[in-house]
């Protein structure tokens, strides 16, 4: 914790100036420097811990907890005191809280269909600064290639194949490619927001921690090795296509995997992020912006209710336009509604690939066996519902009854159909747009942030 030397006042770290300022007399003082302190060295760090998820922040002595930036809880965070490892660099703050709800603000914008609470100036105030670990890894390239490849070329009906053969010493080093650290920094977030300038990165000093939070490191860093490989591998085959020419040859995948980098050394650094948690019954949405850039990384479910009343306001003009421009005869309704059910029926079934993807978590390799296990949820019933509603209305057309009662039954039946599905697909909707609730099984990383 830092005090002001003028009048003992609390110093937090100003975004604008880059300095730290006083809460109580605002004179601004700079960031101490801490180049003498050694990487190896240690610091005492505050860890509050939240009782339902068992998040992690480090925070200063100043600042009171009270609510779970992962999982939306109210409960007051448990604290104590604990070393943690240097990191090795730091990209101080340099997007303000107003200009980070100013962006969230703008975005939301374009989403009328948001619960009315993501769009409260209250809740939009709980944004929370927080420094997320990011394992910073160094890999270096020193291998004797003799690689095969082809190229094709088509001229009339021919084809010419040619053959290549590259022999040569392939070098490179790559310096601090970055992959996030934390369990509750999910991948797809941290992706989506990314890159960081490497340009503000400073020399670790716990002076731009003041006023703000950091998470903790808690993911091996031995699970991205395969990750920081391939991106060094892809990066010297561009090399090598962009210095031979060769930007139209294939090499085979044997030639390919004779590049092999090695990992050398693994350091941490801090990276800033303004973050929110939505949090309704069971799932939690985020937001999370780049506290350097701006980009942004929204999770905006749909307000059920507010989706539906625009429904049945949009379905009277609609209503109005096709008895304008259709004689709705039975059959002409019949094959109106069949055709509505067999787009619910396509939306239906890309979106169950969807949320099986979004229940496996697969692509998270961070959260890993943390992932709670999460309710089975579907939409394979209404795709067998609707299959059945857009059959019938084919049959009905092809067998043209005498009597309309069949005609309006099938448009019923379809109209029904298409109804509880998008009930269905909207709720889906929510539980791939949001997140289950976190349950962290806080045993570490092999470095700590």
């Amino acid at each position: 914790m830092y005090t002001c030397k003028g009048c003992g006042g609390y110093l937090r770290f100003d975004i604008q100036s880059q300095q730290l300022k006083c809460d109580s007399c605002d004179s601004l003082s700079p960031v101490p420097d801490e180049k003498d302190q050694s990487m190896d060295a240690e610091y005492t760090a505050k860890v509050y811990t939240c009782p339902s998820c068992g998040g992690e922040l480090m925070g200063d002595d100043n600042e009171a907890v009270v609510f779970c930036s992962f999982c939306g809880s109210s409960n007051v965070l448990t604290e104590r005191y604990q070393q943690e490892r240097r990191p090795a660099r730091i990209i101080p703050f340099r997007i303000t809280k107003e200009r980070c709800k100013e962006i969230y603000a703008d975005k939301l914008k374009s989403a009328p269909f948001a619960p009315k609470e993501l769009k409260d100036p209250k809740f939009i105030d709980s944004f929370r600064g927080i420094y997320m670990p990011f394992y910073l890894y160094n890999a270096v390239i020193d291998d004797k290639v003799d690689m095969n490849g082809e190229s094709s070329d088509s001229s009339g009906s021919d084809t010419i194949i040619t053959d290549y053969k590259f022999t040569g010493h392939v070098e490179g080093v790559y310096e601090d490619i970055p992959h996030d650290a934390s369990a509750s920094f999910a991948d797809d977030i941290s992706e989506s927001i990314v890159p960081f300038d490497d340009e503000d990165a400073m020399e670790f000093a716990t002076g731009y921690m003041s006023g703000f939070y950091a998470d903790t490191a808690d993911v091996n860093k031995d699970i991205y090795r395969d990750d920081i490989v391939e991106i060094a591998r892809t990066d010297a085959m561009r090399q090598i296509e962009c210095q031979t020419g060769a930007s139209d040859i294939k090499f085979d995948k044997s030639s390919m995997d004779q590049i092999n980098p090695q990992v050398k050394d693994v350091r941490i650094g801090l990276y800033p992020v303004w973050f929110l948690s939505y949090r309704n019954k069971d799932r939690v949405a985020y937001a999370a912006i780049n506290g350097q850039t701006g980009k942004m990384a929204l999770d905006i479910p749909v307000d059920i209710r507010k989706y539906f009343l625009f429904t049945l306001i949009m379905a009277v003009p609609i209503f109005l336009l096709l008895n304008f421009v259709l004689t709705l005869s039975p059959s002409v309704m019949l094959m109106v509604s069949g055709v509505f059910a067999l787009i619910s029926l396509i939306i239906a079934g890309v979106t169950q690939k969807k949320l099986s993807g979004a229940l496996s978590g697969a692509n998270d390799k961070g959260l890993g066996n943390q992932r709670r296990e999460q309710k089975k949820k579907t939409v394979k019933p209404f795709v067998v519902l609707l299959a059945l509603a857009a059959v019938a209305a084919a049959a009905l057309i092809v067998m043209d009854p005498v009597s309309d009662i069949p005609y309006y039954l099938g448009s019923l039946f379809c109209i029904v159909s298409s109804a509880l599905a998008m009930v269905s697909l909207v709720k889906v909707y929510n539980v791939i747009s949001t997140r289950p609730l976190p349950q962290f099984n806080r045993s570490g990383g092999e470095d700590n942030a």
